[in-house]
């Protein structure tokens, strides 16, 4: 046996020397450059290409059969420039030879070296590939079946890695301008092995002229293919890039994404990224991925957390200016959670979470349909003090008048629509008229222009050109405010229509908190129902019109004092009783004169006091800008007050006048208006621009009305007097008559009895 088994091997031995013998014959004997020109002319006849072989085809057996070409050249498609497709300085491949005899496939390194291909779409669209692309002419015989029982495929596969030098890809794109050049990329592939670790590493150059664009950048991972289970499994995965590109802010970006595992199933159609992270600009961001059905319909799940970073620091690295801000330390730090589901159509954020500052903003976010996008949203923000992020008040800027007196009495306070309005520059229609969205925004806590307010709810709804925001509401200053605003852009000039209300807001604390004085107080109602037309604040003022309604009960008005002015109305009272008390009526007329100039130019006493108004109701008719008052009623402790005037929201300037009765609080008590009371007002004048508006009491009609009183009195007392004593004088004449006839008469009697 042992004899049989000894002669067998030597039988195989010799087979083998003498098949190692023969190719040593056929790579000794046979020069391979000798069949370039078959080779080229198989190529051009499978291709319609011409292969240039310029270098030296070399070949190596043992124990190694390898082959080793050197410079070739693959003719570009007819119509295409530059001439060559496709080149390359060498290339090397090597395969183990004695594992061949036990149907295994071991590789050496696979080496190409200055790998140079061009891609190119001309400007009708065709390619410089497409020709390639298409299938080998059959023959007219069909290939014969292969029989059975032959060789068996290899039994293992192995290569021993694969090294790219200096390779560049060109991309020519003359129907969009696209021009990409990835030159160089080396590439390098550690031992290849099925269901093996492959180790990878490159590094490359990519530059772009549309978009215009430079990156350099490094990759390193493990690969490990599962071809019969269709599995890819990247490990390790570590990728850095630096862009420079006038698109980006700053003109550059340094990128880094690594992940431990990313797995792709194509028999499950899964794909799935574990901790990947993704940092650039000092931002640092990780998610975990998780998609299905990715060659059919794909769908994903997502989480993504931003580690905290300063948003300051972020802008200063992309080189965009922050416009000033009131406070200095404002965006310092912010941080994002975010739980993401979507597919190729819509994305569905369940879970959101944005931190900024002192500010935490939670909920949900929908987009659908990516070509035309449909956006719902239900927010929460628990705070915020938007003021902060405003620009500082301008230090040589005089601070806000508040000298407004009575005058704010007919103000229309600020709402929170009318004070975000106010602060608006043009409407941006084109942005706002393909807008879909609807959701809700809610605010714990808001202070905005120094104001405050909390449980405040926006609603918002946007579709085909027409935004309404309502419910609106919010609280502030121990009352409520409510509010239905629409802003309709379908039209060439937008249209805006606003109903606000306010209820039982205390005007006071709300006013000391805008202009820093509370010169009015009291729990203020007001209705306002107004629209206007204008793509700008300016061009909305001038045609702002409609209506207005309020009410202020239990008002206090700083700035004027109404007891000051009654003590001028008593002094010209009881200077004007000297009129009446005058010798005689030449006396009375310069006593009188004297008063009208002591009292012609009087100036509003500089109150530090407040008067005190028990009601104040009124309504405002606003047309193109001008809004009209005529109805003002107030009550005082002891008089009324009618108001009537006019301010010009254009030009911003005032033309009000109040009048004012003074009486006793007795007719007071009696509860008679303003119409029912036998008094001479005197006036206060509101005029001039709203920002320096400084109320003139004017005492010259109430003079003149009450001078001629008096001198009237005067005149009637002067003649009651001289009546007096023409009479006195009439009935002593009549006496001393009466007294001659009976004296006559007597005589007459005593002579006729005689």
């Amino acid at each position: 046996m042992k004899s049989i088994l000894k002669i067998f091997l030597i039988i195989v031995a010799a087979l083998v020397l003498l098949v190692l013998a023969s190719i040593a014959v056929v790579t000794l004997v046979i020069d391979p450059n000798d069949y370039k020109e078959t080779i080229s002319d198989t190529v051009e006849a499978q291709t319609g290409r011409e292969l240039n072989i310029a270098g030296d085809i070399s070949w190596s057996f043992f124990p190694w059969l390898g082959v080793e070409l050197g410079e070739t050249r693959l003719a570009n498609a007819p119509g295409f420039e530059p001439e060559t497709f496709a080149a390359v300085e060498q290339v090397e491949v090597r395969v183990r030879l004695w594992p061949l005899l036990f149907a295994e496939l071991e590789v050496g390194q696979i080496i190409l070296n200055g790998l140079d291909v061009t891609l190119q779409r001309n400007a009708e669209g065709v390619s410089n590939w497409d020709d390639l692309l298409q299938p080998a002419p059959q023959s007219q015989a069909p290939d014969a079946a292969p029989e059975s029982g032959g060789p068996s495929p290899l039994a293992a596969l192995a290569v021993a890695g694969v090294e790219m030098r200096q390779a560049r890809v060109i991309w020519d794109d003359q129907t969009s301008g696209q021009y990409i050049e990835l030159d160089p990329l080396n590439l390098t592939l550690g031992r290849i092995a099925l269901a093996t670790p492959i180790p990878l590493s490159a590094d490359f150059r990519l530059q772009s002229r549309e978009p215009q664009f430079d990156a350099s950048g490094r990759l390193s991972l493990q690969l490990t293919a599962h071809l019969e289970q269709q599995q890819l499994l990247a490990e390790k995965l570590q990728f850095h890039v630096d862009m420079k590109s006038p698109l980006i802010p700053g003109d550059q970006a340094d990128i880094r994404l690594s992940g431990p595992r990313i797995q792709l199933d194509l028999a499950r159609q899964t794909a799935t990224a574990e901790a990947l992270s993704l940092e650039t600009f000092d931002v640092q961001m990780q998610t975990d991925i998780e998609a299905s059905r990715i060659l059919q319909a794909p769908t994903y799940q997502a989480s993504v957390a931003v580690e905290p970073f300063s948003p300051r620091m972020l802008l200063q690295q992309l080189q965009i200016e922050l416009p000033p801000m009131a406070d200095e330390q404002a965006l310092q730090t912010a941080q994002l959670n975010a739980a993401i589901n979507g597919d190729l159509q819509q994305v569905t954020i369940p879970e959101l979470f944005v931190q900024f500052d002192e500010s935490e903003l939670s909920g949900e976010l929908a987009i659908s349909d990516f070509s035309q996008p449909a956006i719902t949203y239900a927010l929460t923000l628990d705070q915020i003090d938007v003021d902060r992020y405003l620009p500082p008040p301008d230090a040589g800027e005089a601070a806000p008048p508040a000298d407004k007196s009575a005058s704010d009495s007919q103000a229309v306070p600020a709402t929170p629509a009318t004070a975000a309005a106010a602060s608006t520059g043009m409407i941006p229609v084109e942005a706002i008229r393909p807008l879909d969205i609807e959701g809700t925004l809610r605010i714990e806590r808001l202070k905005a222009m120094n104001l405050h307010s909390r449980a405040i709810r926006i609603s918002t709804r946007a579709r085909d050109g027409r935004v309404r925001l309502h419910p609106l509401g919010a609280q502030l200053y121990e009352g409520s405010y409510s509010g239905d605003i629409t802003l309709d852009v379908r039209d060439d000039t937008p249209r805006l229509t606003l109903n606000e209300t306010l209820a039982g807001v205390q005007i006071g604390p709300l006013l000391k908190d805008l202009w820093g004085d509370d010169k009015l107080r009291g729990r203020t109602d007001l209705s306002l129902e107004l629209s206007a037309r204008g793509n700008d604040p300016e061009a909305i003022r001038k045609t702002l019109s409609g209506n207005s309604r309020f009410a202020v009960q239990e008002a206090e008005v700083k700035g004027i004092d109404m007891a000051q002015l009654q003590n001028v109305v008593n002094e010209i009272d009881n200077d004007l009783k000297a009129v009446t008390d005058a010798a005689n009526l030449v006396e009375a007329k310069t006593r009188l004169d004297k008063i009208q100039q002591q009292f012609a130019s009087i100036k509003n006493p500089q109150a530090d006091n407040a008067s005190y108004l028990s009601e104040v109701t009124g309504t405002l008719q606003i047309k193109n800008g001008l809004a009209r008052n005529n109805d003002l009623r107030a009550r005082l402790p002891f008089g009324r007050i009618r108001g009537e005037g006019s301010f010009d929201l254009v030009r911003l300037y005032s033309d009000y006048t109040a009048f004012i009765k003074l009486t006793s609080k007795g007719e007071v008590a009696e509860g008679k208006r303003y119409e029912q009371m036998d008094k001479t007002p005197f006036k206060i004048h509101f005029k001039g621009p709203l920002d320096s508006l400084t109320p003139q009491p004017d005492f010259s009609d109430y003079l003149r009305a009450e001078s001629r009183k008096a001198l009237d009195k005067a005149e009637a007392e002067a003649r009651a007097e001289v009546k007096k004593k023409a009479d006195e004088k009439i009935e002593q004449e009549k006496e001393k008559i009466e007294k001659k006839l009976e004296e006559k008469a007597g005589d007459a009697l005593k002579k006729l009895f005689n």
